[in-house]
């Protein structure tokens, strides 16, 4: 018998909810987007939005072959089919389902979020983050950034309470 894993399926939960606003129409409201954005790796065109992948259902055993004794008993794992989109959730795409469920982030509740920065002491792994204080997916570089600009650019800084 194979179980679901919770955290597994609530993930793509968030995923799948957030692509299907974007796909009904609830984030692409045609001239409210920026129609010209500079193609950097990380620009999609207004025309790319919403194109979504089947992806088959299927199990596997996790920690089938565990490498540390903290790893646990191998555990038999099933994920149902789903739809994913094939493209990273916008900026603009968010702001609609923040819009329409009311959605609140980590780093919004908490007046910021770490990010990771280059480190002087690579050695140490906690130097490689920072706080942010005013960092959210609204505020990407911390207070008084925004997202003009970045509408179709994927939306960072996401995690939910």
């Amino acid at each position: 018998m194979f179980r679901t894993s919770k955290g597994v399926i609530a993930a793509i939960a968030v995923v799948v909810g957030i692509a299907a606003f974007a796909n009904a129409g609830i984030a692409n409201k045609g001239s409210q987007l920026v129609s010209s954005i500079d193609s950097g790796p990380c620009a999609l065109e207004q025309t790319d939005l919403g194109g979504f992948v089947d992806i088959p259902g299927g199990g596997f055993i996790k920690e089938a072959d565990p490498k540390y004794p903290e790893e646990g008993p191998p555990d038999k794992i099933f994920v149902s089919p789903f739809r994913l989109q094939a493209h990273e959730v916008t900026n603009s795409q968010f702001a609609a389902f923040v819009a329409a469920t009311g959605y609140v982030t980590e780093a919004e509740q908490n007046g910021g979020s770490a990010q990771f920065m280059k480190s002087a002491t690579p050695e140490n792994l906690l130097s490689w983050w920072t706080l942010n204080p005013g960092a959210t997916w609204r505020t990407p570089q911390g207070a008084g950034s925004s997202l003009e600009g970045l509408e179709l650019y994927p939306v960072v800084l996401t995690r939910p309470l």
